[in-house]
C-alpha cells in the first residue's frame, strides 16, 4: 500500500542533486563518499529483493523506469488521497476508444521537459566548478550529483 507513496520521494531523490549542482545547497551535508557507502547498499538491496519477488514477470530496471516516469503524477493524486479519501474522483476511461493518428501531448511532457532542462543545467553547471581553480566545492560532490543527475 505504501508502494504509490513513491512518488514524493522519489522526485526528491531527482532534484536533490540539483539543489547542490545549481544552488549549492547541501541536502545532505556529508561527504560524497559516505552518502554512497549509505545508499549504494539500500538500492542494492531492494533491486534484489524485487527481483527475488517479481521473479521472471516484472525486470527490476524498467519497473523504476517506468515508476520514476509516473512520479510526477502520481505524487498529488496518492497524496490527496491519504489525507482526504473522498475528495478524489476515479474516472474510468471508455472501452474500444481508438485515436485515430499518433500525436505527442506536449501538455503532459511539461514536468519532463523542466526536468531535461534542470538536469542540463546541472551538468553544465558541476563542469564549471569543476573547471574553476579556486572552487569552494569538493569534487567528489560534484560527480556524486552527475552520477545522480
Amino acid at each position: 500500500m505504501l508502494h504509490f507513496l513513491a512518488g514524493i520521494p522519489r522526485l526528491i531523490f531527482l532534484l536533490a542533486p540539483l539543489a547542490f549542482l545549481l544552488c549549492h545547497v547541501y541536502i545532505i551535508y556529508a561527504p560524497a563518499l559516505a552518502i554512497a557507502i549509505y545508499v549504494l547498499p539500500h538500492m542494492v538491496h531492494t533491486s534484489l529483493t524485487n527481483s527475488r519477488i517479481q521473479g521472471r514477470w516484472r525486470h527490476s530496471f524498467w519497473s523504476k523506469v517506468y515508476e520514476t516516469v509516473l512520479a510526477w503524477y502520481i505524487a498529488r493524486p496518492t497524496t490527496v488521497a491519504l489525507f482526504n479519501p473522498h475528495k478524489g474522483k476515479f474516472n474510468v476511461t471508455a472501452k474500444g476508444g481508438l485515436v485515430e493518428e499518433r500525436h505527442l501531448d506536449w501538455v503532459i511532457t511539461k514536468p519532463y521537459m523542466l526536468l531535461v532542462l534542470l538536469n542540463i543545467a546541472g551538468i553544465g553547471m558541476g563542469f564549471w566548478r569543476m573547471a574553476r581553480p579556486m572552487s569552494c566545492s569538493p569534487s567528489g560532490s560534484v560527480w556524486c550529483g552527475w552520477f545522480t543527475t
